[in-house]
């Protein structure tokens, strides 16, 4: 079932649900005051009659043999005016006198003041002497209308909830009309691959509007992803094929009797290095900024990494820290290799300082720096700045960048004056 036969039941069925309490209601309502009605009418006339009726002497009729039919009650000139309306006088048990319209004898009139008896509203009501006056009514004209009210209702219902439902159905195209695009959208985007392709998209506020919205943001990303992942593929396999190919071509120089078996296996070795180190920068590029977090001491974890490098440090003696400890040394590690190659002997300096809500680690050298121009692409992936001589990937920033994210921090480049460069990893304080 489509979304769009499913909001038009939905409708009808809420439709009905509402039309059914209000006639229910109303049937009940009209029930209580059409007896109502009736009851205060019988009440009063009941109480008039009972001042009117003309009692013989000694307040006793005499009885009545039952061949000899009772005679009119006599309630003085006061004609009823409600043909509906019929009254009796009752002693011991016997009718002493009707009204002049025909009393219904086939029913039994009920000791409590007010009942419903078939078509008949009954009253009775007790006066002195034995005598009891009764009174009826009757009420097929009330229950016609009652019974008319409930079929105008079931009648209304279905006839309502179609029309709610058929209004359901035309006006919702244009309500799910984003839905539908988004659909469209999808099944192009599943069938072809094209990232390119958005849903078109309206001013607004409402649910659709927003899923439309948070949809083609969701397609800017994945088209982002693919690019970049595109770009990168492209970049490790070139890579990836330059030290194959270095080793490729040593190993045929050796086959040759151009280079001998130890040169071959030198230039083999320093290449499998080379890829080593090319594949573990990609992996941790791969994780997408995700990294499992525990309790370290970072200073002590900075101040052994910078002594096995030959840096000096500077800093706290200990600093409890939430991080990734093998994360964090490759992060170090790749920012002392970086200084250590591309700015040979200078002083190299790692300094650990907390601030508020900050911990900054920095590494400074006193080499020439980077030009502002490269200062900026520094840390894209597989980047070398124009002039570079120094050997390497280009993805040693990259990583310690991609390493920042997963511990919620920054790397921030700047260059020292006089000369030098330094780069810190700004984390957040634990």
């Amino acid at each position: 079932m489509s979304l769009r036969l499913r909001l038009a039941v939905f409708i009808a069925v809420l439709i009905a649900l509402a039309v059914l309490a209000q006639g229910i209601v109303g049937y009940k309502r009209f029930e209580r005051l059409g007896l109502l009605e009736v009851d205060q009418a019988l009440v009063a006339y009941l109480e008039d009659m009972s001042h009117r009726v003309q009692r013989p002497p000694g307040g006793r009729f005499d009885k009545r043999n039952d061949d000899q039919p009772a005679p009119p009650m006599m309630f003085g000139n006061l004609e009823t005016r409600n043909r509906l309306l019929r009254v009796r006088l009752v002693q011991d048990d016997t009718i002493i006198a009707t009204s002049g319209d025909a009393f219904p004898t086939e029913i039994q009139i009920p000791k409590q003041s007010l009942a419903t008896v078939g078509i008949w509203r009954t009253i009775s009501q007790d006066l002195s002497n034995g005598l009891t006056i009764q009174a009826v009514i009757n009420l097929a004209d009330q229950q016609r209308g009652v019974r008319n009210y409930l079929q105008s209702m079931f009648l209304t219902v279905p006839l309502f909830a179609g029309l709610g439902a058929l209004a359901a159905w035309f006006f919702s195209m244009a309500a799910l009309k984003p839905l539908e695009n988004l659909i469209g959208t999808t099944q192009h985007v599943a069938d072809s691959g094209d990232l390119t392709q958005r849903v078109p998209q309206r001013q607004g506020t409402g649910e659709l509007e927003r899923l439309t919205r948070t949809f083609n943001q969701m397609l800017e990303r994945l088209q982002g992803f693919r690019e970049r992942e595109i770009g990168f593929t492209r970049t490790a396999a070139h890579e990836l094929r330059t030290p194959l190919t270095a080793m490729r071509a040593q190993l045929d120089a050796q086959r040759e009797g151009w280079a001998t078996a130890d040169e071959a296996l030198g230039t083999a070795r320093d290449q499998v290095e080379r890829m080593t180190k090319l594949s573990q920068a990609l992996l941790v590029l791969a994780r997408e900024g995700r990294a499992e977090l525990s309790s370290i001491d970072l200073a002590s974890l900075a101040k052994t990494i910078a002594q096995s490098r030959g840096a000096s440090y500077i800093g706290l003696d200990s600093l409890p820290f939430q991080g990734n400890q093998i994360l964090l040394e490759r992060a170090l590690e790749n920012l002392l290799e970086n200084a250590t190659k591309h700015a040979p002997n200078s002083e190299i300096t790692v300094k650990l300082e907390r601030n508020v809500s900050k911990v900054l680690l920095s590494v400074t050298d006193t080499g020439a720096g980077i030009k502002p121009a490269a200062l900026e692409r520094a840390s894209e992936a597989f980047y070398r700045a124009p002039g570079t001589k120094a050997y390497g990937s280009g993805l040693g920033l990259a990583v310690v960048e991609n390493i920042m994210k997963a511990h919620g921090g920054r790397l921030l480049l700047e260059n020292v004056v006089p000369h030098g460069l330094k780069v810190t990893l700004e984390l957040l304080g634990s």
